[in-house]
């Protein structure tokens, strides 16, 4: 049976790891059997010593399981990480080696087709520039920039309320930014449920181009979430900002990568749930929290927004008190 001798066995080894499999679990995956002679372990371990190599069938099955396409095994050099643009997550305990493999998997895929989408708008001759990506900036401040959000798309705050629930209202936002020239893709794994990329991994991907910007919503998330992380991601897209986004309730500090990923979050916040909504309220001091919660329950099904937003633009506004 022909073997697959012109292969680089250094990439074989950086496909496995950045795949996040184990010797072990990789040989079991590509269907390496074992015999009184060696395991399919140490068969495998052979292949990425250059010891020997593999079937070009077995190659095939290796490609497939590293999700890798198969001319990248017999390139000089393994290629570059998917790249991520900046890493806006803020994350308490460092993802799995898997997690990231996944990850980056995705991005890849994504930025393949972002690529293809982008190459096709530039052979059409009428395809202009997206005067809107990369024309806001921080120091603007958060109301300049949820009226900029605003006109881009037409989203109209009346219009966000007469939805009748969270899904309607991220069909409305999704149809106002696909509407721009905005690609947006619901993606959370690499086309089966074993490969799927936990919530708390990535919430959103932003890809500020001028010519066929993308926005990524991983929908493994709630689907009462898919709004805040579309217009999140928007906002990107609107200060020229790439990027992976991760928990809305992460703690950020006020500077640097932080400082834009507060800034999305808040103008998200306010386009969704306006300040002005909820000005009014005042709780009375010996409301029970059942009683509170409540009067935030009532508030998220007139926006169509979780709770824990409402909760939190409470507190913020001095609605309700912590202390």
């Amino acid at each position: 049976m022909a073997r697959a001798v012109n292969i680089n066995h250094e990439i074989l080894v950086w496909a496995r790891e950045t795949a996040g499999l184990s010797v072990d679990e990789a040989a079991k995956k590509i269907g390496l059997s074992s015999t009184q002679k060696s395991s399919a372990g140490e068969k495998l371990a052979e292949f990425e010593a250059g010891e020997k190599y593999p079937t070009r069938t077995q190659l095939l099955k290796i490609s497939s399981v590293y999700r890798r396409p198969l001319i990248s095994f017999y390139l000089n050099q393994p290629p570059r990480l998917g790249d991520r643009g900046e890493d806006f997550r803020r994350m308490r305990e460092p993802a799995a080696e898997r997690a990231n493999a996944l990850l980056d998997a995705l991005v890849r895929n994504v930025r393949a087709r972002q690529q293809m989408v982008r190459a096709i708008l530039q052979d059409e001759e009428e395809t202009r520039p997206l005067d809107f990506v990369g024309s806001a900036r921080i120091e603007e401040g958060l109301d300049t920039v949820v009226q900029a959000v605003r006109d881009a798309t037409g989203i109209r705050s009346e219009t966000q309320r007469r939805q009748p629930n969270s899904s309607a209202l991220f069909r409305y936002l999704r149809e106002a930014v696909e509407s721009i020239g905005v690609f947006v893709v619901l993606m959370g794994d690499l086309g089966s449920h074993h490969s799927a990329i936990s919530e708390e991994q990535f919430r959103g991907f932003a890809i500020a181009d001028e010519f066929a910007p993308f926005i990524v919503i991983n929908d493994q998330d709630a689907r009462s979430a898919r709004s805040f992380t579309l217009i999140h991601e928007l906002v990107h897209i609107l200060l020229g900002t790439t990027g992976i986004s991760g928990s809305a309730q992460a703690e950020y500090e006020p500077d640097g990568d932080a400082q834009i990923e507060k800034f999305c979050n808040e103008v998200a916040g306010e386009l969704l749930l306006p300040t002005e909504a909820i000005r009014d309220i005042q709780l009375d001091d010996d409301l029970s929290n059942d009683e509170i919660l409540d009067v935030a329950e009532a508030v998220s099904r007139n926006w169509n927004v979780s709770q824990a937003m409402v909760s939190y633009k409470f507190l913020r506004q001095g609605v309700i008190d912590l202390g």
